[in-house]
This record gives structure tokens, sequence and C-alpha cells, in this order.
């Protein structure tokens, strides 16, 4: 068979054309459509194993640890800033208690005055921060069920 099809492509007969033609139909297709079996078959595993490996990512050990170490190390962080919260506003009114009537203040008073107004600022920002990001992590469902009961739901802004 193979003698004929070459000797027939090289007299330039009609069978010449058509060789293409029937290398694609008898080869190329065939591949084609095992490899898109093969794909499609390949994506419904990747959507239905997706599940299971969110779960084993979920419940993975050290992940689950580390869940429940951030949530009680966030925690005291924020206690730690409430603290820090009171005691920067404690300076700012002994401060201005210590200086008297504010018409009565030098430069260095008001550039004194201005930064315990920001350290108390930016002390609260933080505050904010830390307990924005404990709350949008105990809205996780696949966080919220490691921390402990102990701790609260959410974290008052």
């Amino acid at each position: 068979m193979w003698n004929e099809l070459r000797r027939e492509v090289q007299e330039g007969t009609k069978l010449a054309p058509w060789t293409i033609w029937r290398v694609a139909v008898r080869v190329v297709l065939p591949i084609m459509g095992v490899v898109l079996v093969l794909g499609g078959v390949l994506w419904t595993c990747g959507i239905v194993g997706t599940p299971a490996k969110v779960l084993e990512k979920t419940l993975d050990p050290d992940r689950v640890i580390y869940n429940y170490e951030w949530f009680g190390s966030a925690y005291q962080h924020v206690r730690a800033l409430d603290q820090q919260i009171v005691d920067a506003q404690q300076a700012v009114t002994a401060f201005e208690t210590a200086a008297g009537a504010r018409t009565g203040w030098d430069y260095n008073d008001k550039q004194e005055d201005a930064r315990l107004h920001a350290i108390l600022d930016g002390l609260r920002q933080q505050r904010h921060t830390e307990a924005a990001e404990y709350n949008a992590r105990s809205a996780q469902k696949t966080r919220n069920f490691t921390k402990s009961d102990n701790l609260p739901e959410r974290l008052e802004d």
C-alpha cells in the first residue's frame, strides 16, 4: 500500500492531494479527541477534588495550631494597645493640666502637645487595624473554629 501511495504521489495522481487529509483524519483528529476527553476528565476531577483540598488545608495540624495561637496573640496585642491608649491619654491630660491654659503656651508647649496627640492617634489607629483584622479572621469559617472559647467573637473598634 505504501509503495502504491508513494508511486501515486510521485506521479501526481488524484490521491496525492488527499494524503494530508487522510493523515489528519486517521492520526491527528483521534489524538485531538483523546486530549479533549482527557482534559475534560481531569478538569472534572479537579472540580470534584477541590472541597477535599480545602478541607485538608483547613484541618492541617500546623495550620490549626497557628490559627489557635494567632487568635490568642492578637487578642493580647489589642489588650496591650488598650492599655497604651489609656497611658497616652493620661499623658496628654497630665501635660495639658501642667501646661495651663492653651493661650499661654509657647512654641515648645504646642510641639509637645502635638507630639503627644500624634502618639495617641497612632495608637488608636493601630488598635483599630488590629481589631479589624481579628474580626475579619474571626468571621472566616475556616479559622474561627480554632479560636479558644475564652476569646471574644468580635473586638469593638
